[in-house]
């Protein structure tokens, strides 16, 4: 069935946006929603040009998850913001390393 997932998709809306549409439908809802999925949208679609390119590495979403797991514990645990930032974007540098033998993203 072509567009089966957008039907459902519409439809979860439908039934979430019936049940509680004072939230669910809110504009601050919406721009939580869209906040939260930003991070995930960008890695997508560069991993989709990787994949298109005929280069498979499943390790992006693994290395996001770690980073951001690393730098929120870090930040949890009372360590400055930027030095947390410094440590997400060096567990990004060090994926970078291992999966190119560059140290060097040009």
């Amino acid at each position: 069935m072509a567009g089966g997932t957008v039907i459902a998709f519409l439809g979860l809306i439908v039934v979430f946006g019936t049940l509680n549409p004072g939230a669910f439908l809110s504009v601050g809802n919406l721009t939580n929603v869209l906040a939260q999925v930003a991070i995930l949208t960008i890695i997508a679609a560069a991993q989709t040009v990787v994949m298109v390119t005929g280069y498979i590495d499943l390790s992006v979403g693994t290395t996001a998850t770690l980073a951001g797991a690393t730098s929120s514990a870090l930040m949890i645990g009372g360590t400055p913001i930027p030095a947390a930032i410094v440590a997400y974007y060096s567990s990004w540098a060090r994926w970078w390393e291992s999966s190119t033998g560059s140290s060097s993203p040009t």
